[in-house]
């Protein structure tokens, strides 16, 4: 059932309590949540198909205004929890807990030497909630593989961040 709170009354000499904690939610996807540009967009495509237009910006700056939370959006183009099709050598599952962004293998870099290239997330930003929205990427693999590469990123995820709130969007395709 739902309830409808129409005000409160505090005590003459009574007062509310700061916010102590700021909400955060974080974004976790691939193109579609960065708002990607390809190169070979037109400069009057890049207004339409950009971050400023993406929807975790959007929704970001939505919550900041009305509630004062903090947003960060961690997303690369072309990456899956199975497969990339960006030239970097690890998926989102890989990447996500990495201190690293995208290193191109057109470079030499491998996985293995990707992974062992950099160091460890070290978890300064703890949202309270987590959006995903992944799965584009991988679209061409068996549904299996992409089920449980999925299943063990949330693991993963609330391995890190024990009372974080998930919510898995299914891709917008």
């Amino acid at each position: 059932s739902c309830f409808t709170l129409s005000g409160f009354v505090i005590d003459k000499d009574g007062k509310t309590l700061p916010i102590t904690q700021v909400k955060k939610i974080e974004f976790i996807g691939d193109s579609i949540t960065e708002g990607y540009v390809a190169p070979s967009d037109k400069a009057e495509n890049i207004a339409n198909n950009s971050y400023l237009n993406s929807y975790a910006l959007k929704a970001g700056r939505k919550l900041n205004a009305e509630f004062g939370w903090s947003f960060n959006t961690v997303a690369f183009g072309g990456i899956g929890l199975v497969r990339v099709n960006n030239g970097d050598p690890l998926t989102m599952g890989e990447r996500y807990f990495l201190l690293s962004e995208y290193i191109k293998s057109t470079d030499g870099t491998t996985r293995e030497s990707a992974l062992a290239a950099v160091g460890a997330y070290d978890y300064n930003y703890v949202p309270d909630y987590i959006v995903i929205n992944l799965g584009t990427n991988d679209g061409s693999l068996s549904s299996q593989d992409f089920f449980e590469n999925y299943v063990d990123f949330i693991k993963d995820l609330k391995e890190a961040y024990p009372n974080v709130v998930i919510f898995c969007m299914t891709p917008f395709n």
